[in-house]
């Protein structure tokens, strides 16, 4: 799939969706690995339009300023967005990707798993989606398909995680965020060390 084909399409035809609001649901959990890690850079890898920091001002709730209130602003990357197609350079203490991994072809899940650790120096917070999108969903690329085109259980998703952590043999920790076909958010903790030591099986969910 051409990405930024198909998404700079869809944030023309639907200017209200994209936008980054989802990054409400994991806010908490960035805050939390941001302090955890003293993070001091991030990127937001596949952020939408970028309305969660310009408008909702997400980033003021972690690792604020103690003199100015305000927290550390990410850089913004995501090939649907004009203004943000350009690949960021260098590493960051901490990766944000929400609300982005099931609109990737499972194809294209291992090498975008690599990217998104390659950009990482301590942590990484993955917000993964679950479910299809409901049947009057209107957003539909150039072949039909809904736009969430891997949709897998929280399983599969470790697996992948995990496979990606022993091949770059980096020292990171990813906190990764299921929304389940059903009930509440499930949370999993995965570090190098134990995928590495310990076995694949060291953290479960």
């Amino acid at each position: 799939m051409d990405y930024a084909k198909e998404y700079s399409y869809l944030h023309q035809q639907f200017p209200k969706f994209f936008a980054g609001w989802t990054l409400k649901r994991y806010v908490d959990d960035v805050a939390n690995a941001c302090k955890a890690h003293d993070a001091k850079t991030l990127l937001d890898y596949g952020s939408g339009k970028g309305y969660q920091y310009l408008v909702r001002r997400s980033h003021d709730k972690w690792n604020s300023c103690p003199h100015c209130g305000r927290g550390v602003l990410p850089t913004l990357y995501d090939v649907g967005v004009r203004q943000l197609q350009e690949r960021p350079t260098g590493t960051f203490d901490g990766v944000i990707c929400t609300d982005m991994l099931e609109h990737i072809e499972e194809v294209d899940v291992a090498r975008i798993l690599d990217d998104l650790v390659g950009y990482a120096n301590k942590f990484l917070v993955l917000g993964i989606s679950c479910k299809p999108e409901q049947p009057q969903d209107t957003k539909r690329l150039s072949d039909g398909r809904g736009v969430h085109v891997t949709v897998k259980l929280p399983e599969w998703w470790s697996a992948r995680i995990k496979d990606t952590l022993r091949r770059a043999g980096k020292s990171v920790v990813v906190y990764a965020i299921y929304e389940p076909l059903e009930g509440p958010l499930v949370r999993e903790t995965i570090s190098w060390a134990l995928v590495t030591y310990a076995g694949a099986d060291a953290v479960r969910l």
